[in-house]
């Protein structure tokens, strides 16, 4: 068995995605990652999106790599990438919080920072970890 990776991103929807547009891409997803074990978290809020993504390492890499080249994404940073022994999401194949504006403080706050400021890791993990038992 290959060495499981945990990779975190946030990026940039280059528009506003409406629900039909979120339900394609959310269906087409857990379709993929289930055909290759990949489980995970995606947040999304106001057109910009938050992920994580777990699985066979050469697998993430592939899945980071068409990420990356995907029409609808632009200002991807990379948060978080690591070896793990466990899956931290591992009954989802992709959960889904489209997140309000009457979300919680820090979790919109994170989702809206325009730099680099308070991305970093540990806080990415932190609030992707919050929604696990919701």
């Amino acid at each position: 068995m290959e060495q499981l990776t945990q990779l975190i991103y946030v990026s940039s929807a280059k528009k506003l995605l409406c629900e039909e547009e979120l339900n394609d891409m959310l269906t087409q997803a857990r379709k993929a990652n289930k055909k290759h074990h990949i489980t995970g978290l995606l947040l999304y809020q106001d057109g910009n999106f938050m992920q994580v993504i777990e699985g066979e390492a050469g697998k993430i890499e592939q899945l980071f790599t068409n990420i990356s080249e995907d029409y609808r994404h632009s200002g991807i940073i990379l948060l978080l990438k690591q070896a793990i022994t466990r899956r931290e999401f591992p009954d989802w194949s992709m959960a889904f919080k489209k997140l309000s504006p009457t979300t919680p403080t820090g979790f919109s706050d994170f989702l809206s920072s325009k730099t680099n400021n308070g991305l970093q890791p540990g806080n990415a993990k932190t609030v992707l970890l919050s929604f696990k038992d919701k």
